[in-house]
């Protein structure tokens, strides 16, 4: 739940800092998801060690000896591995929903674009005419400023 929580406030806070701004709002989300993916080594590394932990007690339970102090190192171990596979879900989870709102939000805003274009408010600009010798774009007024 709080997972939860947090990605709809870090959804919430860039859209809010984009200003009205649609365009600018999913830029942000976009960052957003992309500061998650920064500690993606340390996210892989819990990852990896969550089942390690997780399994260490099953193994050292099939081998006949799990009583005493190895029992109660192994247990916490074992809520050690639980607690460390549930965080890197919920961060794998938490960064994938930031990517689809950010990849969704991408295709409807070019969908939209090519079903409705933009109709120009503002007329073309005029192109300047060319110096006869070397090509080159010149205003109406002035004369193409080099040595040709």
């Amino acid at each position: 739940m709080y997972a939860i929580i947090a990605i709809a406030v870090a959804i919430g806070a860039a859209i809010a800092l984009g200003g009205g701004n649609l365009q600018f709002s999913l830029y942000l989300v976009a960052l957003c998801g992309m500061g998650m993916l920064a500690t993606t080594g340390v996210v892989v590394s819990e990852d990896t060690f969550g089942p390690v932990a997780d399994n260490a007690a099953g193994i050292a339970e099939m081998s006949g000896e799990f009583h005493g102090e190895p029992e109660r190192i192994m247990v916490s171990l074992d809520a050690v591995g639980n607690t460390t596979k549930a965080v890197t879900k919920g961060f794998a989870i938490g960064s994938a929903v930031i990517a689809a709102v950010a990849l969704f939000a991408s295709f409807i805003e070019i969908s939209v674009n090519e079903i409705f274009p933009a109709t120009r408010s503002t007329p073309p600009r005029t192109r300047h005419a060319a110096c006869s010798t070397c090509s080159r774009s010149t205003s109406p007024t002035r004369r193409c400023s080099s040595a040709c």
